[in-house]
């Protein structure tokens, strides 16, 4: 791999930490699943991948004698796209409001949730003075700790806007029609939810949603309220500003990475921009590419990559720009393997089959064989290998969105093909089938 910078400035993460209030004098409950009020009760449906082959499948029970709601289930990827699908649970009361919670319009939406299985794909939705809740509902999504503890997630309601990709729930995102969206901010007030919206809102909807794998979420009540002793949720999707340096990225960098990499919010990099994320600078700014993140980030106590990850399957990887499948792994080996390989190496370490096989074309007449057989000191071109574009000058290696984002070295050794991968660029969220 490059040779690393000199020290990684990670910034700290906020953890989101239990309650001990349950419902406080310092919120409204807008949903609640027991009790006779029936200004917080609620009827919900489940709803999975209706559409393009979806295999999700979810249930979510609302009428326990606990008065706990539980979703559970299993996002799955969709075939035809090879990304993950959806399942949404959503109220479809017809003429209701929940309770005013127009006084809380400069605090957020609260959440009483616990969980037993790690997943990393959580949305809430609440649609008001709209026709069409569904697609025009206010959305963002939300982190759960899996340790079974209950706690109180606060989402700021500047987090949440109603212009989100049908692809893939989120406003900070590009679609495959290249159709941009806004992100809640003072530069696109129009997708804020109002203070009109929070007394009128008439639907709710829990979502998971991008990231594949099985969920489990049980739900005590819905409110808003001030953060207060609540731990303000760590998962933003806001507006970038326009970058200061030149990026040969296809678009912004998403603005929630997974595996916590948007926590590293300053590049410890010579000449980094303040506030250039490390994402920003190795991944896209044209100034960096001589550089790659710190050896060992991957490590790193706020990462912790191969503890987050499936053991048991296939991990799925992508472009932490336009949010391309790139890698899967492992795949051929064991998951011990492929972990001490990478540790051996510095970087998450990946082999030729783990390396997408769809959209292969050559874009240089000399190479006429797959790159990874190539000598990349006497071929000077690039040729595409599969979402992957690998330089042979240089063995640069960037994925085949739009302009290209940086991803890393290859770097064959002894064994055979090898990448190099810089975990901040391949980070990111998939394209998925979203709401359609």
């Amino acid at each position: 791999m490059k040779t690393s910078t000199l020290s990684l400035v990670a910034a700290a993460a906020a953890t989101i930490s239990a309650c001990v209030a349950h419902v406080s004098a310092d919120m409204v409950v807008l949903a609640k699943f027991n009790g006779t009020d029936d200004s917080v009760k609620w009827k919900w449906v489940d709803l999975n991948d209706p559409v393009m082959g979806g295999q999700s499948t979810s249930t979510f029970s609302s009428t326990n004698s606990d008065g706990i709601a539980v979703f559970n289930g299993t996002t799955r990827v969709v075939p035809s796209l090879k990304a993950p699908g959806f399942c949404n649970a959503k109220t479809t009361d017809i003429l209701k409001r929940a309770n005013d919670a127009s006084a809380y319009i400069n605090d957020a939406l609260l959440v009483r949730v616990r969980s037993t299985i790690a997943y990393g794909g959580y949305f809430m939705s609440f649609a008001a003075d709209t026709i069409d809740p569904q697609f025009k509902s206010y959305k963002a999504p939300f982190e759960v700790i899996a340790d079974g503890e209950w706690r109180t997630v606060a989402i700021p309601f500047t987090n949440f806007s109603n212009d989100w990709s049908s692809f893939t729930g989120r406003c900070d995102t590009v679609d495959p029609t290249g159709a941009k969206h806004k992100c809640c901010s003072p530069q696109n007030p129009e997708v804020c939810p109002s203070s009109k919206n929070l007394k009128d809102i008439e639907a709710f909807g829990i979502w998971t949603e991008g990231v594949a794998g099985d969920f489990h979420l049980e739900i005590e009540w819905i409110a808003a309220g001030t953060v207060g002793g609540h731990a303000v949720n760590t998962v933003t999707a806001t507006a970038p500003a326009p970058p200061a340096w030149k990026s040969s990225c296809a678009g912004d960098v998403q603005q929630t990475l997974r595996y916590n990499m948007s926590s590293f919010k300053q590049a410890d990099l010579p000449g980094a921009y303040p506030g250039e994320s490390l994402a920003q600078a190795v991944c896209c700014d044209v100034a960096f590419k001589p550089y790659a993140e710190p050896a060992g980030t991957f490590q790193d106590a706020n990462v912790a990559l191969f503890d987050k990850l499936n053991k048991t399957g296939v991990n799925v990887f992508y472009d932490s720009v336009c949010g391309k499948p790139l890698f899967q792994a492992p795949i051929g080996r064991s998951f011990e393997a492929w972990r001490e390989e990478s540790i051996n190496h510095g970087w998450p370490s990946f082999r030729d089959v783990e390396v997408f096989k769809e959209n292969v074309s050559e874009i240089c007449t000399p190479c006429v064989v797959p790159v990874i057989v190539r000598d990349l000191a006497t071929h000077p071109c690039s040729c595409t290998h599969d979402q992957v574009v690998v330089h042979n000058d240089t063995g640069e290696v960037v994925s085949a969105c739009g302009k290209g984002t940086h991803l890393g070295s290859y770097a064959p050794d002894n064994v055979g093909p090898r990448f190099c991968i810089d975990l901040a660029c391949i980070s990111g969220s998939p394209l998925t089938v979203g709401s359609l």
